[in-house]
């Protein structure tokens, strides 16, 4: 309340009490008073024109009663009463509390001993509307009587607002404590600590503190790694103060020391003249480790189609050397010695041609689709591929049950988590093998699948096909085996490892429907069982393609059947036509895709058989088998392939094609094939 109009109120009543006192003195028995002075008047408009109630109460010698003596109009109808009204009242009438004539002796005393008292209280109108008013009263004497000056003010829209204001803020802060991203309030000190003025609960939770007040009051190094919170590292401070608000990534750190990525947005803000920014701040974890998986998966998705390429033409490589070989042993089969000579080279051939295709398995990009496989043999193709990546100072084993383990997943997912299981025992007995170790000690992975029976909350089999990966290695510590398949953590050194592949098994297992557990001694070894649910039905083993005979068109037969051969390796080319020579055919040889089309297209005299690569310049061989199909040539087709993926296969299917050879395929093979291929055509 302005203190001009305690002022003015005091001077006004103490003036006019005055007046009074003097004009009642100087009143001649039957005159009339006279009117107030001009001065008089004046008070009088000024208080009546107030936006604040001015009062004067009389007190009675007892101090019980304080009866309204005047009052201006602001005063009458801020309470619903006339003028007239107001001077039959006394302070109960109200305030109820005056009442209590103990409360009324009580101000009455502060009022004697401090001369004035202000503050707010609950007044009633003559309706018996409650409002709120703010007060202040002051003690004085006229004409040797106590009375009290009272200055009231409505502050009903003060009040409102108030209430509106504090309901804002109370909806502010629980929208702020209720946000799943931590918000922080930072007070920026120039060569001092910034302090952490206010937080959300979210914060404490991201950071691993059980409430806000363990952060309030702490300088932001608690959460912040120094870039963002030296008061020395200056773009910070510098770009905030010149871009006011901006965005970026940054680490910060958890109770525990451990770190993690956040995304934040940064303003700055100006509270009570020193300068603040509120930050809000977002886990960024799983998003990493999504965007890592993605990049892992478009590397993965680049190497299988690299794999594919190559895997070709070393399959390419292969065939002459399982062709030649077998030509030999054929036309020398009496020479025991020389067949033996012939015998490590086949074999050493037979193993390659093994190893590509599981190469071939393993780097092929296919849709994520659930089949039926069985984990035993899953298991012992990507041990069988990976063993060569061993330290040969390793031993291990692949062990299961007899019956097989039916599992309904994706391939590549079991890929992923026993290859990098495998890897990850082979790395800790790696490190093992750097130190010095018991004498017998031998560096040692055991791979065991078996099915338990297990009841676990929040999962509905109960049959489980477990798969365990055993070592001997350095084991875990306790303080890290928490912490083994957090995102980017690793032990290793730099550049040894991306701390995702423990993450990605675990993902990985999770998104299956089954869990990890770990069980491991610090120095003697470490044992991981993974848990996949059982398949209810049992499916057919993978095998790897053989030659598939589907039905075509008869063909005409002639004494010498003339085969048309397209393949454009010159390695390949010329151990086939002499393959085929000898089997009675007369071989053309092209190498061109578009040059094969017009030879068949424009040939008077039809060929019997083609016998064509899938992959071959000008136009494909799938393109070539395209277009003799819509002309509706009548021949009989093998197709030779180093790298079939399954759309191929689907494609040579739909072109109805005798039978399909994948390379590198040996003298039998490619004989199977014509055999089932002139079946067909004689039927």
């Amino acid at each position: 309340m302005p203190p001009l109009y305690a002022v003015l109120a005091v001077v006004a009543f103490s003036v006019l009490g005055y007046a009074l006192g003097r004009r009642s003195r100087q009143r001649k028995p039957g005159n009339a008073v006279a009117s107030l002075p001009r001065e008089l008047e004046i008070f009088n408009q000024l208080l009546n024109a107030s936006q604040d109630g001015f009062v004067l109460y009389k007190i009675s010698a007892d101090g019980n009663s304080w009866s309204i003596v005047m009052c201006n109009a602001r005063m009458a109808t801020m309470h619903g009463y006339t003028l007239g009204e107001m001077r039959a009242l006394t302070v109960a009438d109200l305030d109820p509390s005056a009442k209590n004539p103990g409360a009324l002796r009580s101000a009455l005393a502060r009022l004697r001993q401090h001369g004035s008292h202000s503050g707010e209280a609950i007044h009633f109108k003559k309706d018996g509307t409650p409002f709120p008013i703010e007060y202040r009263g002051t003690h004085m004497v006229l004409d040797g009587e106590e009375h009290v000056l009272g200055v009231d003010r409505d502050i009903t829209q003060r009040k409102s607002a108030l209430e509106k204001l504090q309901s804002s803020e109370e909806l502010f802060r629980r929208i702020i404590d209720t946000s799943p991203d931590s918000v922080l309030l930072v007070e920026i000190n120039i060569g001092a600590a910034w302090k952490i003025v206010r937080c959300n609960q979210r914060t404490a939770e991201m950071h691993g503190y059980d409430s806000v007040a363990e952060i309030i009051g702490q300088s932001i190094t608690l959460l912040a790694l120094p870039e963002r919170t030296d008061p020395q590292a200056r773009p910070f401070l510098e770009r905030i103060q010149l871009e006011r608000t901006f965005s970026g990534e940054t680490m910060h750190r958890r109770r525990d020391g451990t770190t993690f990525p956040i995304e934040y947005r940064a303003s700055l803000l100006v509270i009570n003249g020193k300068e603040h920014y509120i930050a809000i701040d977002r886990d960024i974890t799983a998003r990493k480790r999504a965007e890592s998986e993605l990049l892992q998966s478009r590397k993965l998705r680049a190497v299988g189609e690299m794999v594919g390429g190559i895997a070709h033409e070393f399959n390419n490589l292969l065939t002459p050397m399982l062709v030649q070989a077998s030509m030999i042993s054929e036309s020398r089969a009496a020479d025991g010695e020389l067949i033996e000579q012939l015998r490590p080279i086949k074999n050493a051939a037979t193993e390659a041609k093994e190893l590509t295709q599981r190469i071939l398995t393993f780097g092929r990009h296919t849709p994520h689709v659930r089949e039926r496989v069985d984990l035993c043999v899953i298991t012992q193709d990507n041990f069988a591929f990976i063993r060569h990546t061993l330290d040969r100072r390793i031993q291990f084993s692949v062990s299961s049950t007899a019956a097989p383990h039916w599992v309904e997943q994706n391939r590549s997912d079991l890929n992923q988590i026993i290859i990098n299981l495998t890897l990850n025992a082979r790395d800790t007995l790696m490190e093992k093998l750097t130190q010095p170790v018991a004498e017998g000690w031998t560096a040692y992975i055991g791979i065991t699948i078996d099915q338990v029976e297990r009841q676990r909350a929040g999962f509905a089999p109960l049959q489980w096909h477990r798969l365990t990966v055993s070592d001997n290695g350095c084991g875990i510590p306790p303080q890290v085996r928490e912490r083994i398949f957090e995102p980017f953590f690793t032990t290793k050194g730099v550049g040894l490892g991306t701390g995702l592949g423990l993450a990605t098994v675990w993902h990985v297992v999770t998104e299956m429907g089954g869990w990890i557990e770990v069980e491991s001694t610090e120095g003697s070894g470490t044992e991981m069982s993974v848990y996949l649910p059982a398949a209810a039905e049992v499916a057919a083993p993978f095998a790897p393609p053989v030659p598939v005979a589907i039905t075509a068109p008869p063909a005409a037969q002639s004494p010498l059947p003339r085969v048309l051969l397209v393949e454009d390796n010159e390695q390949i080319a010329p151990v086939l036509v002499r393959v085929l020579q000898r089997k009675g055919y007369t071989v053309a040889v092209l190498t061109d895709g578009l040059a094969a089309w017009h030879c068949l297209n424009e040939e008077t005299v039809p060929y019997d058989l083609l016998i064509t690569d899938i992959n071959l310049p000008g136009k494909t061989g799938i393109e070539l088998l395209q277009l003799l199909r819509k002309k509706n040539l009548a021949m009989r087709v093998v197709v030779m392939g180093g790298y079939l993926t399954q759309d191929m296969t689907d494609q040579l299917n739909v072109l109805k094609v005798d039978a399909v050879i994948p390379k590198p395929f040996e003298i039998s093979d490619l004989i199977a094939a014509l055999a089932v291929n002139e079946k067909c055509g004689s039927s």
